[in-house]
């Protein structure tokens, strides 16, 4: 696996000691072998800024005034930091398909993280 996008609270808190103040909109944590780096919405942008341990921090808006930045750019702008075809993990069970397509779309083999992690293969 050349990376992994962390959905679940829990364990973007154990990687990174980050836990949202609001969980009202998607927060991606994208760690590949160079770097960590979390994307979350402007609303958590002063907490995450304060208490994330990772490298790289980027921040999406959702009010109107400020929407140039859709969260699912700043992924792909992230990811694509990878190779075409390397292997991205990503947790089946809490991510939302629309992110699966996303990073097949792009050009990436995406694997369940916890296939990894029992040692599952397939």
């Amino acid at each position: 696996m050349d990376a992994a996008v962390i959905m679940l609270p829990d364990h973007q808190y154990y990687l990174t000691s980050f836990k949202a103040l609001i969980y009202s909109s998607s927060i991606f944590l994208i760690i590949n072998k160079e770097r960590s780096t979390l994307v979350f919405p402007g609303l958590e942008e002063l907490h995450a800024g304060q208490s994330a341990q990772v490298e790289e921090v980027k921040v999406y808006y959702e009010h109107p005034e400020e929407s140039q930045t859709q969260h699912m750019s700043l992924v792909e702008s992230v990811v694509k930091g990878n190779t075409k075809g390397s292997t991205i993990g990503l947790d089946f069970a809490n991510a939302p398909t629309s992110l699966y397509q996303a990073l097949t779309y792009w050009g990436y083999q995406v694997k369940d993280c916890h296939d990894e992690e029992s040692g599952r293969t397939g």
